[in-house]
């Protein structure tokens, strides 16, 4: 009908009706895209909002998971702050028992759990724009980038840490496997237990030839080595937490408007 209109109007010359056809045609299309990159957008936030509380969910998840993941290497960095100074100085002390099975179990370490299975989604479809709220996306850039860092770095760590007591297995002698280490050690990794703990529980007995690692020059190197990357590792883990943390935040904030929005 409009088309018949204008093909009447320009017929007749009459240009002021062509003209107003024209505007109304440019209008109507106007409103017409308009109405559609609302309803879009409208989809996107709603869209949002659902990864937002997917995300915060993820997060609090990944969070108890490594609680005691990023613990335990902590604590094993302090064990070897105190078997150090023992190994490189008689007037320290000698090795406990639980010092010296330490020292014959650490191998190179794996990274405590850092997957957000969410982003791993949504860098794979290139949808990680979704996200509108600046404190949110900024706290994102800043987890992945030390997330990044984290992984690189235990790469580097895990090709250089030197396995003490597999180059150094002389100096070590399992009298006693125990029977009870594995379920204990689970024990200690959910909290209930101190590693320290579990070790004794599990009846396996290790015996350190402590007079011959101090006079072991490559062995003191290999294990001052292990700290030092060791310490990296737990360095890296401590900033890929703290930066988990405030993604927790950001999200909080983002929670905690929408339900105020929604109570209004």
């Amino acid at each position: 009908m409009l088309l018949r209109r204008i093909t009447k109007h320009v017929k007749e010359q009459n240009w002021l009706a062509v003209g107003i056809d024209f505007f109304i045609v440019v209008v109507g299309v106007f409103i017409g895209i308009q109405v559609a990159n609302w309803n879009d957008e409208r989809g996107e936030r709603a869209l949002e909002v659902i990864y937002v509380e997917r995300l915060h969910q993820e997060v609090m998840s990944l969070e108890s998971v490594r609680t005691r993941m990023v613990k335990d290497r902590d604590e094993l960095l302090e064990d070897l702050g105190e078997i150090l100074p023992k190994v490189f100085d008689e007037n320290n002390g000698a090795l406990t028992d639980f010092e010296c099975a330490t020292l014959f179990g650490i191998f190179p370490t794996s990274n405590p759990s850092d997957d957000l299975p969410l982003i791993t989604e949504l860098l794979s479809s290139g949808r990680i724009t979704i996200f509108s709220d600046d404190g949110l996306k900024q706290a994102l850039s800043d987890f992945l980038t030390i997330r990044a860092r984290a992984r690189d770095s235990r790469a580097g760590v895990e090709s250089l840490m030197p396995q003490v007591s597999l180059f150094h297995n002389h100096l070590y002698e399992v009298q006693s496997l125990g029977s009870t280490l594995a379920a204990d050690h689970y024990r200690s990794e959910s909290g209930e237990i101190s590693e320290e703990e579990a070790f004794e529980r599990s009846g396996l007995d290790i015996f350190c030839d402590i007079a011959a690692m101090r006079a072991s020059t490559p062995f003191k190197n290999d294990l001052a080595q292990m700290r030092d990357l060791y310490s990296y590792h737990v360095d890296d883990n401590r900033r890929l937490t703290e930066a988990l943390a405030a993604l927790h935040r950001a999200l909080d904030e983002i929670i905690d408007d929408d339900h105020e929005e929604n109570a209004a």
